[in-house]
């Protein structure tokens, strides 16, 4: 409907579905654009819907600024079992554009990636009989992490005859969002509007994360090596600055790194940036804000390595859970693996890993026995730093 105008209507917001009457204690304001919408909300309190019938009441829409207006209602009723009261959102929306029958005009967008530029086409048609010329075209966008632009700028004035359509090139660039909104302004026959908007909705990709272990049945003093890693199959015109979590029982296991070598591979331009790991009381994490990857490239890949010590404890499984969060470009969904911890026989117990490409370690021990023997076979020349820790993770 157009600017400053008023409408009102009497929607049927409430169904009673049950075999009982519903009971509706009060109707009030939650949240929203409550400037745009009247309501007798003194009307709306100890109301009585019958079985299979329906409540409205009126709404009074008046606009002040173009775009689409919501406003949300919160309902207290009793539809729940023992007549348990509990509460309810309800939604109302109006749109308000421009009345003007000669102008027709809307924005194409075949696909809008989250974190990336996108062109889309401006289209505007006069529909009436007289010729038409525009001297102005001007976009606005809400919330602020959307942003459009005309480009390249056209020439003013436009001249548009009877049926005449035009394109204009625009470009919009959005973050995850999902309530996105484009407003137009045309001026035109230098004093007239005409003004609509678009709702714009992003394709979100989502991070995969998956990680492999060194050993999924463990005993008390292996070293436990999860290599982990995230596929993102989109790439992004902002950092990714996302943050990395690692939830396992630090009963079970101790982490032996206090930093990790995080590896991005994007196309053909690799890097490695060091990362200071944050230990809590039972999860890792690290916020690579200050470290932000840009990916460049669709199907990238982000991965890391850490080593932890398995401890002598009376549990004997434990989920380790991995997942990799993008808040401003990406969704993402946490995966899991079980480890199972195994008791200490008779047997001797041998641990074999490769860590970080430069070694390979082998550790035997017997019963009974107070030596143990540590084999490490150095695949190059270098030199290490040898630590040793007992089962409660003390570094002796």
């Amino acid at each position: 409907m157009p600017l400053y105008s008023n409408n009102t209507s009497q929607p049927e917001l409430i169904f009673s579905a049950g075999n009982e009457q519903l009971t509706i204690d009060n109707i009030v304001f939650f949240s929203g654009d409550s400037s745009s919408f009247t309501i007798d909300y003194a009307s709306l309190q100890d109301i009585i819907v019958p079985e299979g019938d329906s409540f409205s009441f009126p709404v009074i829409f008046y606009p002040t600024t173009p775009g689409e207006h919501y406003i949300q209602l919160q309902v207290t009723h009793d539809a729940n079992p023992n007549y348990q009261r509990t509460t309810s959102l309800v939604t109302i929306s109006g749109f308000c554009g421009t009345d003007n029958k000669d102008l027709f005009s809307d924005i194409l967008i075949d696909i809008l990636p989250s974190c990336q530029t996108t062109p889309a086409d401006l289209i505007i048609k006069n529909n009436g009989e007289a010729k038409i010329e525009i001297d102005s075209i001007s976009i606005k966008s809400t919330p602020s992490e959307v942003q459009t632009y005309i480009s390249p700028l056209p020439t003013y004035p436009i001249t548009l005859n009877s049926n005449e359509t035009v394109n204009i090139p625009v470009h919009v660039f959005i973050e995850k969002s999902n309530n996105a909104e484009m407003v137009v302004d045309i001026g035109y026959n230098s004093g007239s509007n005409y003004i609509f908007a678009k709702q714009i909705t992003p394709t979100i990709s989502t991070i995969k994360s998956v990680f492999q272990s060194s050993s999924t049945n463990l005993t008390p003093g292996d070293t436990l090596t999860l290599l982990c890693r995230a596929e993102i199959s989109n790439k992004s015109e902002l950092p990714l600055e996302q943050q990395v979590t690692l939830e396992f029982n630090k009963k079970l296991f101790f982490c032996l790194d206090t930093t990790c070598q995080q590896v991005l591979i994007d196309g053909n331009n690799n890097t490695s940036p060091p990362i200071t790991i944050k230990q809590y009381a039972n999860y890792i994490q690290f916020d690579l804000s200050d470290v932000p990857f840009l990916i460049t490239s669709d199907n990238s890949i982000i991965e890391f390595q850490l080593r932890f010590l398995t401890l002598l404890s009376p549990e004997k499984t434990d989920n380790v859970i991995f997942e990799l969060k993008s808040e401003r470009c990406y969704n993402s969904t946490p995966t899991l693996q079980t480890l199972t911890i195994l008791p200490i026989c008779a047997d001797a117990v041998r641990t074999s890993v490769v860590f970080d490409k430069f070694a390979y370690w082998e550790v035997r021990t017997e019963d009974y026995n107070s030596e143990i023997e540590v084999i490490i076979n150095l695949l190059a020349d270098d030199t290490i730093d040898l630590f040793l820790n007992d089962l409660l993770g003390n570094r002796v």
